[in-house]
């Protein structure tokens, strides 16, 4: 069987790979714990300057895996909310990194996909990407920290308006509104990816990671926890409707959701 997770590591740069391109690397509880067996790996070998995360096949990351979605319908509110806020911050580790970390983002970075994109520290898109906080369109509440990252990223009103609309972004878009900070041509996204890297490796190293300190505290660890926590259980509240179930089956249908508020 393939690793949910590849990890290179050459010389000062590591990269990882989510590596279910099959699902266009939805995001469920066994690639959590292969992830955060890569981002320990990463922490615990020296040299390792930066590293970045991308996806295996046509995508970054669709967003959460919808069969695993499903089954949370099954849980209780309380241990729904356990489980997404245990599930939020594997993937999370990503932010304890030291080391400063960039996202090569193709084709779809969608939901809980845009939301890692979000806790990388630079964001390099494709042009054509389609990345989107598009929750709402399945009837869930945002998660994974979307509350509290994205408005640091792109302010307050575009938050607002990206996660009430769940409007698709390309790649040029996301840069035009920060989201992205530089989009490129598609054959051009692995080598600009490896490039930036190169320039951060460059740095001081000691420097570099005092400055991702620094600016990560930027960010109060309790506004994002408490965001996490209100995430969770939101989607847990969502879990237990109609509309969700709607949400789900119309994704899966290729189809627009008829939502009744129950």
């Amino acid at each position: 069987m393939e690793p949910l997770v590849l990890l290179e590591i050459d010389g000062p740069v590591a990269k990882v790979t989510l590596n279910r391109p099959d699902t266009l690397n939805a995001l469920h509880e066994p690639l959590a714990d292969a992830f955060v067996a890569a981002i320990e790996q990463i922490a615990g070998t020296p040299g390792v300057r930066v590293a970045v995360l991308t996806g295996a096949g046509r995508s970054f990351c669709s967003g959460g895996d919808l069969a695993m979605l499903d089954g949370f319908t099954q849980l209780t509110l309380e241990q729904g909310a356990e489980r997404m806020y245990a599930f939020y911050n594997r993937y999370l580790q990503l932010r304890a990194l030291p080391v400063p970390t960039i996202a090569a983002v193709h084709g779809a970075a969608m939901g809980a996909g845009a939301c890692l994109m979000l806790a990388c520290d630079l964001r390099i898109a494709s042009a054509n990407a389609r990345i989107g906080f598009n929750f709402v369109k399945l009837g869930l509440h945002p998660g994974l920290g979307a509350t509290a990252l994205l408005p640091r990223v792109v302010g307050e009103a575009r938050a607002t308006e990206l996660l009430l609309t769940g409007r698709t972004l390309s790649g040029t878009e996301a840069e035009a509104v920060g989201l992205a900070h530089r989009s490129v041509a598609p054959d051009q996204l692995e080598a600009t990816a490896h490039q930036a890297a190169l320039e951060l490796a460059a740095a001081g190293p000691l420097a570099a990671r005092l400055l991702k300190q620094r600016l990560n505290a930027r960010l109060d660890p309790q506004e994002l926890e408490k965001a996490l926590r209100f995430e969770a259980l939101a989607q847990s509240r969502c879990y237990q409707t109609r509309d969700f179930q709607e949400g789900i089956t119309a994704a899966r249908e290729r189809r627009p959701p008829r939502f009744e508020d129950r």
